[in-house]
């Protein structure tokens, strides 16, 4: 199979057994991630990262790429580089990186690391495994680094036992919905029902009407304010938290969100147009998503976040990275 000039494998059929065969795979996506990293994302350099990022597209579309045995230790090689890169940074404002799905990491001027939705990798619930996945040892390397790790809700797309349990023996501090504290025991974690630390403000919702799931608002030492509203979906709930914020005084300059909604109002447009703050998309090509042994798109693709997010594309304010990439924020300066 070719797809704009890459060779692939095609995998064998589930049915026989056989693992999926795409020796390029890990190759090309590295070579990509050094063509991306050479073109920081910012609004300068996005016609030049649209094609690159189309390409991922591309290679990660082929069916059964979530089970790809380089896939899985490619993204285990980027959380391990992330950490490093952790460590050593040091700067004026904050830097950003981005990992698998929901998963943001960020460090500011104080040298504090605060994470969200930082979970396994892909675990889908229904009884299979795949490889794209982290260890015990790649989840002690990030946790070693990371300060403060806030979960939105209970989901495995966001929340992951290995990753939980690495941060907790590591004394990080850990917030999530007291409902996902209780399904995945998370003995030491602090409920966002009754989060009242400095500078971070907990907004309770749900996905879908019934899961329990907290929205974050969390002012960085440099300053800025970065809001992460998880899978709250429903504009019913969504809306009343955006004019709280506004009402409050609480300003986002940086919002991490999806495109998703259950009702109400587009919320990339309705956040922006209240806040004209910078994006982040997330939670693209989460595979537990899409049927095994299907192509195509797992949630959207990177092609579908240049739609979804046309409004402050145009306004030079949205930034698309993928896993492993990172920014300075806020950007420009």
């Amino acid at each position: 199979m070719r797809l704009r000039g890459i060779t692939l494998m095609v995998p064998w059929s589930i049915a026989s057994g056989a693992e999926p065969i795409m020796e390029t795979l890990k190759n090309r996506i590295e070579a990509l991630y050094g063509m991306l990293a050479s073109l920081p994302a910012t609004a300068a350099n996005l016609q030049a990262r649209k094609p690159l990022l189309c390409e991922m597209d591309d290679i990660l579309s082929t069916a059964c790429s979530e089970l790809d045995a380089s896939l899985g230790d490619y993204y285990r090689e980027c959380c391990r580089r992330v950490a490093g890169e952790i460590r050593v940074w040091h700067g004026d404002t904050a830097r950003i990186w981005k990992l698998y799905s929901s998963a943001i990491l960020i460090k500011d001027c104080s040298g504090k690391v605060i994470g969200f939705d930082v979970n396994d990798g892909c675990t889908p619930e229904a009884g299979r495994r795949t490889r794209l996945r982290i260890g015990r040892a790649t989840a002690e390397a990030l946790a070693e680094v990371i300060d403060v790790m806030f979960y939105t809700h209970a989901h495995l797309d966001h929340v992951g036992t290995i990753m939980a349990d690495a941060l907790m023996a590591h004394g990080t501090i850990v917030v999530a919905p007291q409902d996902a504290i209780d399904k995945w025991t998370l003995d030491t974690a602090i409920p966002a029902e009754i989060c009242h630390m400095d500078d971070v403000h907990c907004y309770a919702g749900h996905q879908g009407f019934t899961l329990p799931n907290f929205a974050y608002a969390v002012k960085l030492a440099c300053g800025k304010t970065v809001f992460v509203r998880g899978d709250m979906y429903s504009g019913e709930e969504l809306v009343p938290v955006l004019d709280t914020m506004q009402n409050t005084g609480v300003t986002p300059d940086l919002a991490c969100l999806s495109h998703y909604k259950d009702s109400g109002p587009d919320p990339v447009p309705e956040i922006y147009g209240r806040f004209k703050c910078d994006m982040i998309p997330i939670h693209e090509w989460e595979f537990t998503h899409r049927k095994l042994g299907q192509t195509g798109v797992a949630t959207q693709s990177y092609h579908d976040l240049h739609d979804f997010f046309a409004v402050p594309i145009a306004d030079g304010k949205c930034h698309i990275i993928t896993w492993g990439e990172s920014l300075d924020f806020p950007m420009g300066e």
